[in-house]
C-alpha cells in the first residue's frame, strides 16, 4: 500500500514508518524542517515539505494514497485547545474529504487519558478537542471512508522517548526527591513504542469497519507510586507524597496528566486486529536503564 503519514519524524512516527516499510508498504510523509526531512529520507520515505496548515497539500497526497495515518499534533500546552485543536480538526476534515467514496482507511490518533475510566473501545467516552477530532473523522464513515481512531496509552515508552516519563525523571532530578500526587494511586495505561507501531500497521492492513476505535494499551495501568518507586531507586532519591498545592508546584504543566486516572481495556482491539503486544512493560523499561543511560 501507499501510505500518507503525518508526524512521521516523531518518536512514534519513526517507528511506524519503519514498521510500514519493513512490511512492504510505500510511505510519503510531510516534513516541516530540514532535520525532519532528513530523518524521513533515512527511513526510506518520500518527503513532502508541508505543515498541517497546508491543507491543499494534505488533500492532494491523501487523495493519491491507499491509506492515511495522521500522527502529527501541535503540542502547545499553553494553547492546547485553541490553535492546535483547530489545526488538527481542519486536517482531519481535509483527509476525510480527500478519501470520500474510496473505502480507504483514515487512521487518526488521540490519547486514552481523556476517556472515561474502565471503558472498552465501544463504551469509553471523551470530550474536548481530541474528542471532536475523533468525531469528525468518524462522521466520514457514512461517506465511503473507513475512519479508525487509535487511542494511545498515556505512556508510549521505549528508547528515544521524549514524552511524560523523561519529564518525570527530570522533575525528580531538579527537586532532589521523587514526588507523586496524593497516595500515588492515579494510573497510566502504557504501551511500548514498537507495539504501537505494529498496531498502526495492522489498522491499515486489516479490513476494519469505519468508525472503529482501537486502544493501544499493552498492559494494566501503572500507578504514579509504582513509577516513583522505580525512578527513586534508579536515581537514588527519596520519595515524597504531594498534596494538591505541592503537586501543582512540582509538576507544572504535567499536573493535569499525573492526576488523571485511566484503566481502559484493549481486548476488542486484539480480537479484531490480531495484535499481540510483545515489547517490554513500562516498569521493565525503566528497570532496564533505558531512561537512565
Amino acid at each position: 500500500m501507499h501510505v500518507f503519514v503525518t508526524g512521521g519524524s516523531g518518536f512514534i512516527g519513526t517507528h511506524t514508518i519503519k514498521e510500514l516499510i519493513d512490511h512492504g508498504h510505500q510511505v510519503t510523509a510531510i516534513a516541516r524542517s530540514d532535520a525532519s526531512a532528513k530523518t524521513l529520507e533515512e527511513l526510506g520515505a518520500k518527503v513532502v515539505r508541508a505543515t498541517l496548515e497546508d491543507t491543499d497539500v494534505l488533500f492532494e497526497h491523501a487523495k493519491a494514497s491507499d491509506a492515511v495515518i495522521h500522527l502529527a499534533y501541535i503540542h502547545d500546552f499553553a494553547d492546547y485547545s485553541g490553535r492546535p485543536a483547530r489545526v488538527d480538526e481542519n486536517a482531519v476534515t481535509t483527509f476525510g474529504r480527500a478519501l470520500q467514496g474510496t473505502n480507504k482507511p483514515l487512521v487518526t490518533t488521540t490519547g486514552v487519558l481523556t476517556y472515561t475510566i474502565d471503558g472498552d473501545e465501544d463504551t469509553a467516552k471523551t470530550s474536548g478537542h481530541r474528542g471532536r477530532a475523533e468525531a469528525i473523522a468518524f462522521s466520514f464513515a457514512d461517506k465511503g471512508v473507513r475512519p479508525i481512531s487509535i487511542r494511545l496509552g498515556a505512556s508510549v515508552h521505549g528508547a528515544g522517548d521524549h514524552g511524560f516519563v523523561p519529564v518525570l525523571i527530570q522533575k525528580a532530578k531538579e527537586a532532589g526527591y521523587v514526588g507523586y500526587p496524593g497516595d500515588g494511586s492515579t494510573r497510566w495505561p502504557p504501551i511500548h513504542v514498537d507495539d504501537a507501531a505494529t498496531l498502526y500497521r495492522l489498522a491499515i492492513e486489516k479490513d476494519i469497519p469505519g468508525a472503529t476505535a482501537l486502544h493501544a494499551i499493552a498492559e494494566p495501568a501503572v500507578s504514579q507510586k509504582a513509577l516513583a518507586e522505580v525512578i527513586g531507586k534508579k536515581l537514588g532519591l527519596p520519595l515524597k507524597s504531594l498534596n494538591a498545592n505541592e503537586t501543582k508546584a512540582y509538576y507544572g504543566w504535567l499536573e493535569f496528566f499525573v492526576t488523571l486516572d485511566g484503566e481502559l481495556k484493549s481486548q476488542k482491539t486484539r480480537d479484531i486486529t490480531g495484535w499481540q503486544p510483545r515489547g517490554k512493560t513500562l516498569l521493565e523499561d525503566l528497570e532496564s536503564g533505558t531512561y537512565f543511560d
